[in-house]
């Protein structure tokens, strides 16, 4: 067996030489993930004694106790056997290969009976609010973003005060799975949870108060299974499409922008500002599928850009026209309003300096001149935003995460205009950003001068954790107190 794939990443793996085992985690080779731009360091497990001073990638697990290691681990699991060293026969080498893979088959049934068990457990543990306001919080390490607001919230609650666990892997090694988070639910006995995306109120009694922020639209929104609501559930969408699929479910929701944390993102005055204009963000090639509908639907989105008229309207006839959803167009119109529109940018004749930062752009030959690397989410970010004159972050909403992200770091964001005619907008937005609609006008801006009638600082004022967790600390005292 191989302990690499194809693309040179390394797999989890089982040695039963530990010196082989050895050599292998001491090179830190690095294991894909579920997200495409998030890796890890590889593990690598080993059968016998202890080896002194070994790394903290190499873990000694005697065969004979793989079963119960592997049940309640934190760790990812193997994925691949090493029988190197070893003078093992063939027939020998099939025998532990079957028998490992039946340990791994068992540990997967057996946790998912725990983690039922668990749940069942959760269900029953009553809220105890006596001891005041307790936060529970879960996240993946492999998430681009849910775990960076899921750890602003918990942060921000910890500044008030308030008791909070933030259940998350703790180093690259971990992959947590729900089984790991009940046991930290339990062992925490809050009386308050707060979820990105996803529900998660399965496992909660029926005293305990779970507030819900839908951000994207996730598989449970799009699809056709009803959502169970509780009593106790308060659910919130960060823009208007999420309310639509919200409202389709029968679920009530408030709408919560997006929120930033000043203490990573805000100006720094000994960055020098250059006359430069940064784009920050993956790239959305990977929404093209190659069906024969994507390049015909992105040449009726085109026609509309050029228009400066991608309306509902407008979408709706297109998925009409090519049989598709509105659900598709959108995420064409995502791809369109990012790849497409970078590469505008980057072909503009324009006196400002063009840089780019995110995953997925060095596949893109004409951006090789422009492209400058990966980032990491926080101050690396808003350094970046420190030293430009503008922030490009087109997008199907004004305000997104890199808006506030660029206007809090002093930077004033170039957005598409998507607002409808009747669309109104705060005036800080107004004050705070600037629009373009059709790329005729977005040549025009970058033939201009930085304007001087831009306040960016403004937009951050209205967009704080603070804010969002007040409104979920009064709705929860509002709620004991009637009841």
């Amino acid at each position: 067996m191989q302990g690499s794939t194809m693309d040179g990443y390394a797999k989890n793996t089982y040695f039963f030489d530990a010196r082989k085992a050895l050599d292998e985690a001491l090179k830190r080779k690095r294991v894909r993930t579920s997200h495409p731009d998030i890796d890890a360091l590889q593990v690598c497990y080993y059968d016998g004694e202890v080896l002194p001073d070994a790394p903290e990638n190499c873990i000694n697990v005697p065969v004979g106790n793989l079963y119960t290691y592997l049940l309640t681990t934190r760790n990812r699991l193997p994925e691949d056997l090493n029988f190197e060293g070893k003078e093992f026969s063939d027939d020998v080498k099939v025998q532990l290969a079957r028998a490992i893979v039946e340990v791994l088959e068992a540990v997967y049934r057996d946790r998912a009976v725990l983690q039922q068990q668990l749940s069942d457990e959760a269900r029953n543990l009553k809220p105890d609010f006596g001891r005041g306001l307790r936060f529970f919080l879960s996240a993946s390490r492999q998430t681009a973003v849910m775990r960076h607001v899921s750890k602003n919230i918990a942060d921000t609650l910890a500044k008030l005060g308030y008791d909070v666990c933030f259940s998350i892997e703790e180093n690259e090694m971990e992959q947590l799975s729900a089984l790991h988070h009940l046991q930290r639910y339990l062992d925490f006995k809050p009386n308050v949870t707060i979820n990105i995306n996803h529900m998660n109120n399965a496992h909660l009694h029926e005293n305990v108060y779970n507030f819900v922020w839908f951000q994207d639209p996730m598989p449970v929104l799009l699809g056709t299974e009803p959502i169970s609501l509780r009593k106790r559930d308060y659910v919130y969408h960060l823009v208007e499409h999420i309310k639509v699929l919200l409202d389709n479910k029968h679920i009530p929701s408030h709408y919560q922008p997006f929120c930033i944390n000043t203490d990573l993102y805000h100006p720094r005055p000994e960055i020098v500002r250059e006359n430069k204009i940064v784009f920050i963000g993956s790239s959305y090639r990977d929404r093209l599928s190659g069906d024969p509908r994507d390049e015909a639907v992105l040449h009726d989105l085109k026609r509309l850009l050029e228009d400066g008229n991608i309306t509902d309207e407008e979408v709706a006839m297109i998925a009409s026209r090519h049989g598709s959803t509105t659900e598709f167009v959108h995420l064409l119109i995502g791809y369109l309003l990012r790849d497409y529109l970078v590469l505008e940018l980057c072909r503009c004749n324009t006196p400002y300096a063009i840089e780019l930062y995110g995953w997925g752009w060095d596949a893109y030959p004409e951006f090789k001149p422009f492209y400058k690397g990966m980032l990491s989410y926080g101050e690396e970010i808003s350094k970046i935003y420190n030293s430009a004159a503008l922030a490009f972050v087109p997008a199907q909403h004004v305000i997104q995460q890199r808006t506030l992200e660029a206007a809090a770091s002093g930077a004033i964001p170039l957005v598409y205009d998507y607002r409808n005619a009747s669309e109104s907008e705060p005036e800080e937005v107004a004050e705070g950003v600037i629009y373009f609609r059709t790329l005729g006008e977005l040549r025009q801006i970058l033939n201009r001068p930085v304007p001087n009638d831009k306040h960016p600082e403004k937009l951050v004022y209205r967009h704080t954790y603070e804010g969002f967790v007040e409104t979920i600390i009064r709705t929860v005292q509002q709620g004991l107190a009637h009841s």
